[in-house]
C-alpha cells in the first residue's frame, strides 16, 4: 500500500482543487478509475488507476491499493544511465529505443487524459501528470496517480474546449479567437494574432521560441495585455504543458495536443 499525507487546505472551487484533502482525492482517483475501466477498458488495460482503502484512510492520510513498479521518471533516469555506460554503437541502439519507450508512454498517458476530460460523463481528470506522477508497472502497464489536483467540466465547458481544439488542430484562427473567448478570455485590445499564439502557446504546441516566457515580449509588440484568464481552462493548460514538457525532453519538441487529443475532440463534437 501507498500512504500520502498532508494538510487539509479545501479548494474554493468544489469542482477544482489543488490542495491535499484525502477524502476529495480518493472520490476523484477511484471515479477516474472506474470511468476508464467502464467506458475505455481497452484504455484501460494499458493504464492502471489504484483504488482507494477507505477503512485505512482519513481525512488527512490517503491509502491507496499497491501498484507495483517505479515512476516514469525513475524508469527513464536508470535506462538513461544504464545505456551511456555503453560503448557507442550499443550506446545509440539503447537511447533510440528508451526514446521509443518514453514516447510510447506519453502516448498513453496523453490517451487517458483526453478519454477524461473530452469523455462523456466523465468524472473528471487529474492536472499534475508529471513523470513523477506517472508509474512503470511491472506487468508493462502504466499507472496514474496524484488526484489532488483535479478539475471536472460540465458539457458546455467540454464543448467549448473540444471547439478549441478542433480549431487549433485545423489552423482555424477565427475559431480560436471564438473559442478562447467563449472560455472567457480578454485582453486589452482582443488582436487576434495574439490570441491565437496565447492559445496555441498553452493549449496545443509551441509556436513562440522561448516558450511561455516570451509570450511577454510578443505582447509588448502587439501592444497587448492579458486582462482575464479562465481559471478552470488553465488546468488543461497544465496538463498540455506538462506532457509537451516530457515531450520535448525525449526529443519530441513540437508535440501538438490537438493532434494527439483530435480523436476525443471529435467524439465530443458529435455529441452534440
Amino acid at each position: 500500500m501507498e500512504v500520502r499525507g498532508g494538510l487539509d487546505d479545501d479548494s474554493q472551487d468544489n469542482l477544482t482543487h489543488c490542495s491535499f484533502h484525502a477524502g476529495k482525492e480518493a472520490r476523484q482517483m477511484d471515479a477516474c478509475g472506474r470511468y476508464l475501466r467502464s467506458k475505455r477498458p481497452r484504455l484501460a488495460r494499458r493504464i492502471a488507476v489504484p483504488t482507494s482503502l477507505p477503512e485505512l484512510s482519513s481525512r488527512k492520510v490517503l491509502t491507496m491499493a499497491w501498484l507495483s513498479g517505479r515512476s516514469l521518471r525513475s524508469d527513464l533516469e536508470e535506462r538513461l544511465y544504464k545505456a551511456q555506460g555503453s560503448n557507442t554503437l550499443v550506446k545509440g541502439w539503447q537511447l533510440w529505443r528508451l526514446q521509443r519507450r518514453a514516447i510510447t508512454s506519453l502516448k498513453r498517458v496523453a490517451a487517458a487524459q483526453g478519454a477524461l476530460i473530452f469523455g462523456e460523463g466523465s468524472p473528471g481528470f487529474s492536472a499534475d501528470p508529471h513523470p513523477g506522477n506517472v508509474m512503470v508497472l511491472e506487468d508493462g502497464r502504466l499507472g496514474l496517480i496524484d488526484y489532488g489536483c483535479s478539475c471536472c467540466y460540465d458539457p458546455e465547458e467540454v464543448a467549448v474546449l473540444a471547439d478549441l481544439y478542433h480549431s487549433l488542430h485545423h489552423n482555424n484562427r477565427g475559431g480560436v479567437v471564438d473559442a478562447v473567448t467563449a472560455m472567457g478570455f480578454s485582453s486589452k485590445r482582443m488582436d487576434e494574432d495574439y490570441m491565437c499564439a496565447f492559445a496555441t502557446q498553452l493549449f496545443d504546441r509551441n509556436v513562440v521560441e522561448g516558450g511561455l516566457l516570451s509570450l511577454n515580449d510578443f505582447e509588448r509588440q502587439r501592444g497587448e495585455k492579458v486582462r482575464k484568464i479562465p481559471r478552470k481552462y488553465m488546468l488543461t493548460c497544465r496538463v498540455s504543458l506538462l506532457l509537451r514538457g516530457l515531450g520535448a525532453r525525449v526529443g519530441v519538441p513540437g508535440l501538438s495536443m490537438a493532434y494527439l487529443w483530435r480523436r476525443e475532440v471529435a467524439r465530443a463534437r458529435r455529441r452534440r
